[in-house]
Formats: C-alpha cells, sequence, structure tokens
C-alpha cells in the first residue's frame, strides 16, 4: 500500500512516502512557520524522488494535531482537499500517537508523550503499544508540566516512558516511575505507517468530517467567548 503523509502541526513540518509500511522517503524541514509557502514544495520532492503522481497513493495520512493551530490547518486542508478531488482514502493520526510509536519498542508498553502547548503548559496523554499500533490508555490532554505525575495515577501502579523534545524532558518532575527517551522530531515516516497499519484495517476518515485535535482553545476562540463573569 502506497502512502503519503503529512506532518505540520509542530514548527518542523514533515512529508513522506511509505510502501507497505517501509519508508521509501522522509523530508523533514527545519523548524520554521512557512508551512503554508514550504508544503506544495516538500510534497513535489518527494514524489519526484519516489517517481509517483499522487494518483498513484492509496491513501493519505495526515497529523491532526495538537500542536500549532496554523500549522495544523495548512496540513489539513491540503490532505482534505488532495483526498476529495482523487477519491482517496485518508487518515488521521494525533501527533501524540506518533511520537508514542516513536518512542514505543515492547508490546504492552506504556508512553507519555510530551509537547510544548506554551504558557508553561504542555500535551500529552497515556498510550500503549499494540499489535503494530498504539492505544489510547489516557485522552490528550492539556496540563502543566508539574501535573504529568498526575497521569501515573491512571497506570496502575505500571510504568511509563516519557517521551519529547530534550528541552521538555529536562524540565519535567524526576520520577522513578518515567523513564525517558528524546525525541527531537516528529517522523512523517512514522504517520505514515500507522495510517498504513489502519488502512490495511479498514479504518480511515471521513475528509470532509476530519476536524483539528486542537485539545486547547485558541487565542481567537477565548477573545469571543469574552472575560469571565465575576
Amino acid at each position: 500500500m502506497l502512502i503519503l503523509s503529512v506532518h505540520t502541526a509542530t514548527t518542523s513540518l514533515g512529508v513522506a512516502v511509505t510502501r507497505d509500511g517501509e519508508i521509501l522517503v522522509e523530508k523533514i524541514l527545519q523548524p520554521g512557520r512557512q508551512h503554508l509557502e514550504n508544503l506544495p514544495d516538500a510534497i513535489q520532492q518527494v514524489l519526484m524522488f519516489t517517481n509517483n503522481k499522487l494518483e498513484d497513493f492509496d491513501g493519505f495520512g495526515i497529523a491532526t494535531g495538537p500542536g500549532s493551530f496554523s500549522g495544523i490547518r495548512v496540513g489539513l486542508s491540503m490532505i482534505k482537499g488532495l483526498a476529495l478531488a482523487l477519491d482517496k482514502r485518508v487518515v488521521g493520526v494525533s501527533t501524540l500517537e506518533i511520537l508514542a510509536w516513536q518512542a514505543a519498542t515492547d508490546e504492552g508498553e506504556l508512553v507519555a508523550p510530551v509537547i510544548d502547548a506554551g504558557r508553561g503548559d504542555i500535551y500529552t496523554g497515556v498510550f500503549e503499544k499494540r499489535e503494530k499500533d498504539v492505544r489510547i490508555v489516557q485522552a490528550p490532554c492539556l496540563v502543566n508540566k508539574t501535573e504529568i505525575i498526575n497521569l501515573l495515577a491512571m497506570l496502575d501502579g505500571r510504568t511509563a516512558k516519557l517521551c519529547g523534545s530534550r528541552e521538555l524532558l529536562e524540565i519535567m518532575p524526576e520520577d522513578k516511575r518515567f523513564s525517558g527517551k528524546i525525541i527531537d522530531r516528529i517522523s512523517p515516516g512514522d504517520l505514515g505507517r500507522l495510517a498504513d497499519q489502519r488502512l490495511e484495517k479498514g479504518l480511515f476518515d471521513d475528509p470532509q468530517a476530519l476536524t483539528p485535535l486542537y485539545v486547547r482553545k485558541s487565542d481567537a476562540e477565548d477573545k469571543k467567548r469574552g472575560p469571565l463573569p465575576t
């Protein structure tokens, strides 16, 4: 199965092509915020590398967030448009699931990925590796970095692997129930592998109904809501 995957939810835009779970090409740009301008060219480059056309793909994988509000919209808009125009299947995968898949090595292992959410907060959740996929143990949530330990209450005494950027792991509270794994870039290739697994099982999304996983309300939504009553 040939999959084109796009990740625009963080500052490092990524595009990959996978075939039957094997990464044929993976392009990850240096951190920046020009995703709208850079995404079409990045897609064109991986297509040229593999000598494919968009019509050749069996489906598309897309990172749905959490992460950058504007970045998520850029990737989703592109992939939803392509899927509808070409009548292709699409699989939306959260950035936390992709990180968990990158970090997990053993069947049944618990992973708690962390992504910087700004304002002293982090996006996190708990995931378990199962049969070449990851399942949700604790749904994606927004917490203060000091509250990450509270997730352990959900784990019934089990240990978990905390994964994310070096900068984030260095400020996480120390706890022997967590091990750590540094992952500085979310892999669009691993997004493609997860999309491949889910398509094989007949699991895919309706492009028209696919929405971003923001977790936190945007600044625009907060302003529209107005100040809280006193």
